[in-house]
Order: structure tokens, then sequence, then C-alpha cells
């Protein structure tokens, strides 16, 4: 924490703080109307109008029928589905191209990525995330250290004894059980906050523009009071204001927009009361360097410091439709609401035809007379009336069948508006019998999709790349990680921050429109495995690039890229020291090292040096080319040998082999010969002779 700010300093900083959460409410409130339709229309309710309190459903009526066929859901579902089947594979860049540098690039590489499976980047996480971006238009995650988080231990409280004698003695609790201390190493923590508890800055167009952010975060006055035990930030009591939401539209609209929901809850209990607290986070400045924390309550201060880590900790999600100049998307809801209400009226009208058809309107003459008691569903009820006057049913005509049409062609309005069609919802189209036919309908529909799926990504890079900046700041040596392993195995590793590359940027992939079906991806496979596109040739990989197989995870890997590294190494070291001692061992692959190294030798850099300094590294060159001819000469050694066994000294046929000992004519001792017999053998006659199972004595 730094510094105590002097009360001048402070009322100034309360006031601009009370400005910056004033002016985001006022203008998050311009977007209000379009969050309660929006969540109303993917929860169901939508038959009604925006009230005060969130969405009001219309009252039901006798006369006219509300069918609801929500189709937008399964819509949504689809859209989340494509974004959390296309997480990035990052990749540090090492920041040399020495082994060590490129091995701390790999660890690194490994730890960001373990953080999608061990906790800290959450599925639920992502999963709320996308389902509220493609609800509202945006999301927001949050990357800080929970310091409650990780492994926990349990020790007893110590303090000092009644008497000096005493020492230090174990705290007990009211009922006489020692009190525990838990100590937690911490974890970096990854959440997902609503665009009803975020309001960023109201003059920002782009991510980029946002000077500050506030949320929205209540908390039961019993734990409020445990975070500020010594009063505001001058000491002074403070005076909580109990059930009070600054942006309570804004929960009216997530909370009441259920039509079987009769409001948000609220307790007449004390002990369940709650207050709101105001968080200000202020980007880096010139001023404010490692930028600004303020916490509020209502126009009282609590706390003003810089950011904790000193970087702003919120990434934005955007959906789909994304505006020009604008800071949210409007998300995939807001465009089928349209269809939907088509959908829903046909539907009622469908159910109001149907409704006619089984209980008709029945025609009662004036003299029939009729007796309403008697009139019922029960099969053989007798009815009477006055004799010619009988009643009768209306004849109602049959439920147009165009309605059905109408409902399916709005359907596929739906389809065409959302760009996810059958394929994406799991569904063969018609009329489609080829797995070549759907795989193509398939990567048309990743195309159109590419730009979102590519956004989804960047956003999680950066997520990954900041809990990597949390664990190189927090994570202390010596406590134990799980990490995934080479071949994405779990594996407990003690962290040491001299093992992971932290300075450098996270490189994701780029989209290539790579399959995430199985079933395609096999298919895929097995062409390109028939086409020898999954060696690790000069042509394959050419072949790769120009089909776009380029993404993370494909089957290619450089063999030679450890000696491509040492001899990439030992150039640069001969950069800055010509004279330092570059070790040629008989273990290098030479071939590789000529190669690199020639690269370097052709270049201006290299024949721009002195003559001198030029045949040093030429001498280092001719030290490869000696070891590599003596292994060309071994080789070939070792060939001349087998070919020997194969052929004779002039190259012909080997000569023949010696004859060995004529086979009789016969072809050795006769099957009912018997030879010598030996004392064991005489002896195992002679004893009892064992029957076997299934056979009866003779």
């Amino acid at each position: 924490m730094g510094k105590r700010l002097s009360r001048k300093k402070a009322e100034e900083m309360r006031d601009e703080a009370v400005n910056f959460h004033k002016d985001a409410v006022e203008k998050f409130h311009e977007r209000l109307t379009s969050l309660t339709i929006t969540t109303a229309f993917y929860r169901g309710n939508q038959h009604g109008r925006q009230g005060y309190r969130g969405f009001s459903p219309y009252p039901p009526s006798y006369l006219e029928s509300n069918e609801t066929y929500n189709y937008i859901r399964p819509f949504v579902r689809s859209a989340v589905s494509d974004m959390l089947r296309n997480l990035p594979n990052p990749e540090v860049v090492a920041a040399h191209s020495d082994p060590s540098a490129m091995a701390k690039a790999r660890a690194a590489t490994q730890l960001a990525n373990s953080f999608l499976r061990n906790g800290v980047i959450r599925f639920d996480t992502l999963y709320n995330a996308c389902l509220a971006a493609q609800i509202h238009g945006a999301s927001w995650f949050k990357v800080a250290w929970d310091p409650f988080g990780g492994k926990a231990s349990r020790q007893s409280k110590m303090v000092p004894g009644k008497n000096l004698e005493d020492g230090m003695q174990a705290e007990l609790d009211i009922f006489g059980d020692e009190v525990l201390e838990q100590a937690f190493e911490g974890e970096v923590k990854v959440e997902h906050v609503n665009i009803a508890e975020i309001l960023p800055d109201p003059t920002a167009k782009t991510e980029d523009d946002l000077r500050y952010v506030v949320q929205l975060k209540e908390y039961p006055i019993s734990k409020l009071d445990e975070m500020f035990p010594d009063g505001d930030y001058f000491g002074e009591e403070i005076q909580w204001d109990k059930n009070h939401r600054t942006n309570d539209g804004a929960q009216e609209a997530l909370n009441v927009s259920d039509p079987y929901d009769e409001g948000s809850w609220s307790t007449s209990s004390q002990v369940n009361d709650q207050a709101e607290l105001v968080y200000i986070y202020e980007k880096p400045t010139v001023k404010y360097s490692r930028g600004r924390q303020m916490i509020l309550h209502a126009d009282t201060l609590l706390h003003v410091d810089r950011l904790p880590s000193s970087r702003f900790p919120f990434i934005l999600l955007n959906g789909q439709n994304i505006v020009e100049s604008a800071l949210y998307a409007d998300g995939l809801v807001k465009d089928l609401i349209g269809p939907q209400k088509s959908i829903n009226r046909a539907a009622s009208k469908q159910r109001e035809m149907l409704d006619r058809c089984v209980t008709p309107w029945l025609l009662e003459p004036r003299g029939a007379e009729l007796k309403m008691d008697e009139l019922s569903d029960m099969p053989g009820s007798i009815v009477t009336y006055n004799y010619g006057f009988q009643p009768k049913y209306i004849d109602h005509p049959p439920i147009d069948p165009s309605t059905f049409k109408y409902q399916d062609n709005l359907v596929a309005v739906m389809k065409d508006i959302s760009t996810y069609s059958d394929v994406s919802r799991g569904d063969v189209p018609q009329n489609v019998t080829s797995g070549r036919a759907l795989a193509y309908l398939a990567e048309f529909e990743r195309g159109v999709h590419a730009p979102d799926v590519q956004i989804f990504k960047d956003a999680v890079t950066r997520i990954m790349k900041m809990c990597l900046q949390e664990a190189s700041d927090r994570y202390e040596d010596g406590r134990f990680i799980q990490m995934l392993g080479p071949n994405n195995e779990w594996q407990v590793r003690v962290f040491r921050g001299e093992d992971f590359d932290f300075s450098h940027e996270l490189a994701i992939e780029a989209y290539s429109g790579a399959p995430n079906s199985r079933a395609m991806r096999y298919g895929e496979a097995l062409e390109a495995m028939q086409a020898g596109g999954l060696s690790d040739s000069p042509d394959a990989e050419r072949f790769r690039r120009i089909v776009g197989w380029d993404y993370q995870g494909r089957s290619t890997s450089d063999a030679n890229e450890e000696h491509k590294s040492v001899a990439q190494a030992e150039s640069a070291l001969f950069r800055t020291d010509p004279y330092a001692p570059i070790r040629v061992a008989q273990e290098d692959d030479h071939d590789v090292h000529i190669d690199e190294h020639n690269r370097f030798r052709i270049s201006h850099e290299f024949r721009n040096l002195p003559d001198q300094i030029r045949s040093l590294f030429d001498d280092h060159v001719a030290q490869h080319e000696h070891y590599r001819a003596q292994q060309m000469e071994v080789y070939a050694q070792e060939q001349n040998m087998l070919l020997n066994q194969t052929e004779g000294a002039d190259g012909g046929a080997p000569p023949p082999a010696e004859p060995g000992m004529e086979s009789p004519r016969d072809g050795g001792a006769s099957m009912y010969e018997t030879g010598q017999e030996t004392p064991g053998m005489a002896q195992a006659n002679a004893g009892p002779q064992a029957q076997p199972s299934g056979y009866l004595p003779q």
C-alpha cells in the first residue's frame, strides 16, 4: 500500500471518483432497454413490453393465445459452442535462438496452456462470458490475484499466556477448541463480470480508449465490517446504505426477465443486509504511472491506492455484429427478435384455430330451450331440447397449411440472419447425403464465423498473457504447480522464476479453418496422409501452407530443431565475439551446422569482415566438414562390409559353401524306432500312470 494522502488530496480524489461513477451510470442507462429486451427474449419472456422494473409481461387473455416457440436459445447455444470449440494454443516467442531461451519459452507456453485446464481459467467462466456476449453484445473478464486461493495450510493460533512463565499458548475459541489459522499460497483468478456490473468510461469508443472502469459489487454488512474495521479513509465511522444499488435498473433487467420470476430477492433480516461498493480502476497515465484504484460507498471514500499489480485487470469480449465506433457489439439476439415475434404470432394463431376446431361454437335455436347443466363432455349424456329446434356445432375450416410453411420459412430466415445453419446445430441438411458435401458446408460456415472466432481467441490469449504476468509477480520460488508436460500429460513441477520466460509476448496462431469435428479432422488427416502432406520434407511443408493446414497441433515436427538452434547460437556468438571458442562436437548434426553457418557466410555482414576474422569462422566450418567426412567414411566402410556378405570379392555371386554331412535317404531315424532308455525314463514308466480326466478305466 502506498503512502497515505493528505485530507485535501483525498477529498479531491473522492470528488473525482464520484463524478466518474455518476457519468458511467447515466451513460449505461441508455443501453438499459436493449439489455432488458434481449435478456427477456433469450429467457422466453416474449409477450410483453419494457417496464420500469424490467420486462413486463402482458396479462393473460381468454380471447387470444400467447404461444412461445423459443428458437433464440438454441441459436445462442450454437454460437457459444462455436466459440468454445476454438480455444487458442498460443506460444511464447523466445527471446533468443539459444537452447536455454527456447527452453524457457517452451516452459512459459506450457504454463500458459495449463491455465485452461488447472482451474485458473475455468470452463464455466468462459461459457458464461461467451453466453453473455452473444445475448447482451459484450462481457468482461477480470484477471486478479486471489490471496485466498491455491493450497491451504492450517496451524494453531499462538498467543502469549496469562503468566510470563507460560510463554506462547494456543488460543481457544468459545467452545474450548484451538483457533486455527489458515495460510494460503494464493492463485491467479479469472472471473466473468456482466455488463450490468461493469460500467465503462462513457467517452470510450474502443477498448483502447478506456480511461477507467467502474465495477459494482455487493457484500453482506458483516463482511464489510471485517474489510474496513477502522472506518473510512479518514478514520470516520461508516454509515452503510443497506440494500441500495446505484445501477438498480440493470440488475432488474437481468433478474426480472423470467416470466415465472417474481422479482429480485430482498430480505427483512438484518443478518443478510447488503451494501454496495464502487470500485474504480483507472489505467496508468502520465500523472499516475501505476494507475489508480478508488473504492467508494455512496459518497464515502474507503480506499485509494495504485492498481493491484500496477496493470489494468479488465479484458473486453465482444459478441457478434460489432458496430463501428461503439464499445459494445449488438450481439446475436437483437437481430433474431423480429423473426421470433412472427413465429410466436403464427404459433398463437395455430393454437386459436385448433381450439376452435376442437371446441367449436354451439348454435342454439331460440326455441330449443336447452338445459345448460345437461351439456358435458361425458360420452352417452342425454340432452333435451324442443323438437324441431335441434342445436348444432358450427363448422370451422381446418388449420391453414400455409401457417406451418410460414413458420418453417421464418426458421430458415433466422438461420440466414444468425449464420448458424443445421450443420452448426448438429443436424444434417436436407438432400445432403455425402460426407464431403457436409464437410464443404461446414467449411463455408466456418469462413463466415472466422472473424468472430479470431476475436475470441485474441481475448483468451490476452487473458493467458495477463495470467502469466500475475504468476511471474506473485508465484514464489519453491511452490508446486500443475503443468502440462510434453505429451499433454499432467505433471507437478517446482516453480522457479528463472526457468520461465515471462518478458515476451504470447503469439496466437493464425486462424486457418482447422475443422472442429473429430470426424472431419480424421477425414482431412487421411487425405493429407495419402497426399504425403504429413511428412517432414520441405515439399510437404509447402503443401500444408498452400492448403492452409498451418494450425497449431499439426502433425509436423522438425527433428533438427535443436541442432539448428545450437548452430544459430554459434553464429550469434561469433558476431559478438569472433575470438570466443566455439566447440565442434562429435554428436553434432554436421550437415545442419554447415547449412546454418553457410547462411551466415553468404551475408554481407560476414563478407565485410577482415580476412583474419573470416578465417576463424571458416576454420570452424572446416572442422564440421572434417567430422562429416569421417562419418561418411565410417558409413561407407559399414556399407562395404554388408555388401561383401552378399557379393563375392570380384563383385559376382558369393562362392559356394563347403558341403556338409550327407543326409540319409530315409530322412533319419524311423518314427517307430526308440532310443536307449535312460534311468529316469525307466523310473517314470515303473510308477503309477495318471488317468486323464473324462476317460473311464478299461
